[in-house]
């Protein structure tokens, strides 16, 4: 849950009071029989019509069941929409040219500190304009986890250059990726990452392009 400002801008809700925040969010998107617009990487997917609110007694994140239409099986990330929400949202666009391997490019990037396997949660791979970029979600096999954008051209990952990073080592909360989209419909990408915190409010960073690179 965000809210849209000017140039494609997200700013988490104010939460001085949770349950009163819980409250009006539900009121506005978890009635029952609500239906939702689904989006994934900033193209509609379908629908989403709602069950029932279940949302935890912390925090101002709430969570509803009900059923999802039209909607691939295997895609767990959505972006929701009331119909009339005042949010442009356009299609990421993705590379037309042969890509290179995901893993060798985010150990090349991680270099010694990302010992032993890895394991890809989840990749996008975009163009903004003439440039591509690729995003990785990884498992390390020490128990630490990474976030790595990279942006190069060409099969070879020695092409590629990690021009953001984050990496946890399990002891602390991950960052995750949670999608990539167009938000404000202005023709370059944003990413959503996420940092879930047991018992506390989740931490959420969108990461945009720009001429001083991604932040």
């Amino acid at each position: 849950m965000g809210i849209p400002g000017e140039g494609g801008t997200l700013s988490p809700i104010p939460c001085e009071d949770e349950k009163a925040t819980r409250a009006k969010i539900a009121d506005r998107y978890f009635r029952p029989g609500t239906e939702l617009d689904l989006y994934v990487r900033g193209a509609p997917t379908g629908s989403f019509t709602v069950a029932a609110e279940e949302s935890e007694e912390v925090g101002c994140q709430p969570r509803a069941s009900g059923r999802r239409h039209g909607a691939p099986g295997s895609t767990y990330d959505f972006i929701a929409l009331y119909p009339d929400d005042a949010v442009k949202l356009g299609p990421i666009h993705f590379p037309m040219k042969p890509q290179p391997d995901a893993r060798a490019v985010v150990r090349l990037a991680l270099g010694d500190k990302a010992p032993g396997t890895l394991s890809l949660r989840s990749v996008r791979r975009m163009t903004d304009g003439s440039q591509q970029i690729l995003v990785a979600d990884v498992a390390l096999g020490s128990g630490g986890h990474a976030v790595v954008i990279a942006e190069g051209a060409g099969t070879d990952p020695t092409g590629w250059k990690a021009v953001w990073s984050d990496l946890t080592d399990g002891s602390q909360p991950a960052l995750l990726l949670v999608d990539a989209f167009d938000l404000g419909a202005d023709g370059h990408p944003k990413v959503l990452l996420e940092r879930p915190k047991r018992g506390g409010a989740t931490e959420w960073i969108l990461l945009r392009r720009d001429a001083k690179g991604w932040r």
